[in-house]
């Protein structure tokens, strides 16, 4: 697994989907944000076009990818592939038993891909230190639920679920990172 360059970057989980209100597990299905995801990502979208955010980059889900595009007024956004939410139902449960939330229904998922949830943080990780890497200034990523527990966990946080569409801010200092919401 990689690890995170100290530098400051910005994380948004992407907008309401009609699975999020069921309680439904999506992992890799390709499920839109709805109207109240959108209405989101609107009110949010002045606030990020405040920051200093140099370069944004997402999941190609298009759940997430909708709402950087919302969120950033449709500029020009880099897609990273691993950046996608964990694709295994069995995975998603512990994910959610180590947040103290019930598990979500997995009926409706249509595509899973088998990883742990060691694999998956070291996906999500390796996703973020690239972009990280790859860009100067300070970076936007737009994923999912799963990818910030990861990180969390990654960074020795306690993992806690955060609202659809939430920016948080990640900055490294000399106590270690410090993760916040922005208010």
């Amino acid at each position: 697994m990689k690890m995170l360059p100290a530098k400051k970057f910005y994380f948004i989980r992407h907008g309401e989907t009609d699975f999020n209100r069921r309680n439904q597990f999506q992992g890799h299905t390709d499920t839109l944000i709805n109207a109240r995801g959108r209405e989101q990502a609107m009110r949010q979208s002045p606030k990020v076009k405040a920051l200093n955010i140099n370069k944004v980059f997402s999941s190609p889900l298009s759940r997430a990818l909708e709402t950087a595009q919302i969120l950033t007024g449709h500029c020009e956004i880099d897609i990273l592939d691993d950046l996608k939410e964990c694709g295994c139902p069995e995975t998603a449960a512990e994910i959610f038993e180590d947040l103290g939330l019930p598990s979500p229904d997995f009926s409706q998922a249509s595509i899973t891909y088998n990883e742990t949830k060691h694999e998956f943080m070291t996906r999500s990780v390796n996703a973020v230190s690239t972009a990280l890497t790859t860009t100067e200034g300070t970076p936007l990523i737009v994923a999912h639920g799963g990818t910030y527990w990861a990180l969390c966990r990654f960074l020795g946080h306690p993992p806690n679920r955060i609202p659809n569409c939430t920016p948080i801010l990640f900055e490294a200092n000399s106590q270690g990172w410090q993760i916040g919401r922005l208010s």
